[in-house]
């Protein structure tokens, strides 16, 4: 709320606002059914890694619940947690969360009414009394990881950005003049950027961080701008298509004012992309930021439009 200018404040989530506080890199994983590229196995594995390494700050959040369901389960709707540690025990998967308010506790498998589950042998792994947890309710449990992705919705993640030895940035200005509304048939009037990356034996990882700025709280509150980020593996040339060529890496347009693109290259030598900025019925200006991230040299710079001159002819 300080960030924001005081307690007239729509809300947010945790992804933004770790960003606006830390600036570490933002990125959201959504769990539920829709989203084919989650897998419960990798993800967790991943998370389990680079939280006891220390490279990420790790936060989940409900979705759209009924009151009931909340109540059943102890859990607010739309609401965001905090990861406070990542443990397995013998094949089973657990993370310990912590409810913001301090009060209201999962109340399925696992929580400290759960006469079932808990063994001795578990709860001296997790340094948990479900006895002693009865008599005060802080907002900390452990849940299953099976029921968390079951019965949340996203995992934030904030990443070091310490992790990279190599970063830039470009700020521009997208009018909303400029080009049609949709870009479902040309892009030639999408902000485009050329991406030089010399990769070393061993291959790196780049990041491409794109960011709308927020000009105002009605913008903030509503988040009607629909944003991605589409990468093509090319010589550096300028995208007139959207399937010429395929994208590389086609990105999904949603109402956040962050989204992260990642390219893993395993090949050593130097890799060209063009990166284009795209929206979803592009309504209003945008400003942006291109922030890439990288473990090896790059270059950056924005593609500039071939055609100096323009002229409309009306047919009669």
């Amino acid at each position: 709320m300080k960030v924001m200018g005081g307690y007239d404040f729509p809300g947010s989530n945790s992804n933004i606002d770790l960003h606006a506080l830390t600036g570490w890199i933002p990125e959201r994983i959504a769990m539920h059914s829709d989203n084919q590229t989650f897998n419960k196995d990798s993800s967790f594995r991943m998370l389990y890694q680079r939280f006891h390494k220390g490279d990420v700050l790790i936060t989940t959040a409900t979705g759209v619940m009924t009151d009931e369901e909340g109540e059943h389960w102890g859990l607010v709707p739309t609401h965001a947690y905090a990861v406070l540690d990542i443990r397995e025990y013998k094949g089973l998967r657990f993370l310990q969360l912590k409810n913001p308010w301090s009060h209201l506790r999962w109340k399925g498998r696992y929580s400290e009414n759960d006469i079932k589950s808990w063994t001795p042998e578990l709860q001296k792994y997790l340094n948990f009394d479900p006895r002693t947890a009865q008599k005060i309710d802080n907002g900390i449990f452990w849940i299953a990881w099976e029921d968390l992705y079951k019965y949340y919705d996203v995992i934030y993640l904030s990443w070091n950005p310490g992790l990279f030895k190599e970063s830039t940035c470009i700020h521009s200005t997208w009018d909303a003049k400029q080009g049609p509304v949709k870009d479902a048939y040309s892009l030639a009037n999408n902000p485009q950027y050329r991406l030089e990356v010399q990769c070393p034996q061993g291959g790196a990882a780049v990041w491409i961080l794109l960011s709308r700025h927020i000009t105002d709280k009605d913008d903030f509150a509503h988040n009607r701008e629909f944003i991605t980020m589409v990468v093509y593996k090319t010589d550096g040339k300028k995208i007139y298509y959207p399937a010429d060529p395929p994208p590389y890496v086609d990105g999904i347009r949603i109402n956040s004012p962050h989204y992260l693109t990642k390219i893993t290259l395993t090949s050593p030598g130097t890799h060209t992309f063009t990166l284009v900025v795209s929206q979803y019925e592009k309504q209003n200006t945008i400003h942006y930021t291109l922030r890439v991230y990288s473990a090896c040299k790059f270059t950056f710079s924005k593609i500039p439009t071939p055609y100096a001159v323009s002229k409309r002819v009306v047919l009669l």
